[in-house]
């Protein structure tokens, strides 16, 4: 029987989905900053002799400086004093931060335990927000000392400066203070953080790492937990949700925009952008077939969907606003997911689908997947892992092999040795 070519593997599937009119609000969403600064420039300047109050918050490795740079640009054209204050000021120092989290992170190399009980505050030094309350105060006093102290053009408009504050847990700084008058949250998908990872960035207050292992292992067990929960609580307390995994041109969707997206695409077929990634027994078949990147050396997995990886491309008329899936689950966990497994998961994703590629690579991994009370006693993990495999393209003349569990009675020498010494499947 012939073999079926197949399909093109579509690596960028964006759902397209309509608006009912009623729910259309213009504007609602732009490309780039400029486009934002634009509609709300007028409300910067309404009452030119009060400050007017900025956040910018959101997760780590986001387009932060990327949009201060545009902020800078306008405010310099515009003759307008801007303030700018670093979230990162306010956090506690790397040593302290490791101290505290050590019983998160602990001492072995891959694995620790899941920081379900840290919140964000407990990044930050003690008082942070009164700290930086205080601070704001202090910038201001310069500022109008300045501006008394010098002879001013007449030709100059005196406009009260913008105050900013950028980085993640901003809005956490400022939220017990009352001032704001605008907030973003920039976002940032968990692929885009682990390419930063890959290129040096470390994990969020903790100062640098050994090796991308390290990185990855202080973002699951403690980064992701603490930092994507806070989105999750207080996403919608945001005006705009920024979507910088395009830092060169983010998508900028009004909060009351972003949950009507969200609350369509729940009532619609969706499937979520397929996350890739090589490994030490990767193959060549996936990265031929999606036209991953020629420079990597193989490719091992292909996630659709590993729900916390995994992202949603959203089509709105000439737009494309990349979101975390999870915002998704989070917001319409029942129309996903129905009402059984929410009373039994949450908004947790319990199901778990990816590629496995080994053609013309090696030979899968050893995988040990504890039962649930261990996992949740050590771990503090959801859920164990069980699995089921499908194979669903082999070289001709292969004789793939899967082998799924232990023969009664085998000991772990006898496991050692079956590992160690060639196997009938070899030469598959």
């Amino acid at each position: 029987m012939p073999r079926i070519a197949p399909l093109a593997f579509q690596t960028n599937p964006v759902n397209f989905i309509q608006l009912q009119p009623d729910q259309e609000t213009e504007p609602g969403i732009w490309n780039a900053y400029e486009e934002w600064l634009d509609q709300i420039w007028p409300e910067c300047v309404q009452n030119d002799l009060l400050p007017f109050y900025m956040v910018i918050d959101g997760t780590h490795g986001a387009a932060f400086n990327e949009c201060l740079a545009i902020l800078r640009s306008r405010c310099h054209l515009e003759s307008r004093v801007l303030i700018e204050i670093d979230s990162a000021d306010y956090l506690k120092s790397s040593a302290d931060l490791l101290q505290q989290f050590h019983p998160y992170l602990t001492d072995n190399r891959a694995f620790g335990v899941i920081a379900s009980d840290v919140s964000v505050k407990d990044y930050f030094r003690p008082h942070a927000q009164s700290v930086w309350l205080s601070d704001v105060d202090d910038q201001l006093r310069l500022y109008h000392s300045a501006e008394h102290a010098e002879v001013q053009s007449p030709n100059i408009d005196q406009l009260a400066p913008i105050v900013v504050t950028f980085g993640p847990g901003s809005g956490f700084l400022s939220t017990a203070s009352g001032l704001t008058n605008v907030s973003l949250f920039c976002d940032l998908s968990r692929e885009a953080q682990q390419k930063l990872h890959q290129q040096g960035m470390g994990s969020l207050g903790l100062g640098p790492c050994r090796d991308t292992v390290e990185t990855y292992k202080h973002a699951l067990f403690l980064e992701w937990p603490v930092w994507e929960e806070y989105r999750k609580r207080h996403l919608y307390d945001f005006d705009y949700y920024v979507d910088t995994n395009n830092r060169e041109r983010p998508v900028l969707v009004t909060v009351p925009m972003l949950r009507r997206l969200l609350a369509s695409a729940a009532q619609q077929p969706f499937r979520v952008k397929p996350f890739f990634a090589p490994g030490i027994w990767g193959g060549q078949y996936l990265k031929e077939l999606c036209d991953l990147p020629k420079d990597w050396n193989n490719c091992a997995w292909g996630f659709e969907p590993i729900a916390p990886e995994n992202t949603l491309l959203i089509g709105y008329r000439d737009f494309i606003v990349e979101l975390p899936f999870p915002l998704l689950l989070s917001a319409h966990p029942e129309a996903i997911m129905g009402e059984r497994n929410v009373q039994l998961f949450g908004d947790y994703f319990p199901i778990r689908f990816d590629y496995l590629d080994t053609i013309d690579g090696d030979h899968l991994s050893l995988q040990v997947h504890p039962q649930q009370a261990y996992i949740e006693q050590t771990f503090n993990e959801t859920m164990t892992q069980q699995e089921s495999y499908y194979i669903m393209e082999q070289k001709e003349g292969a004789k793939p092999f899967v082998g799924l569990g232990f023969t009664e009675g085998t000991t772990g020498e006898e496991l050692l040795q079956a590992v160690d010494l060639p196997t009938p499947w070899d030469n598959r």
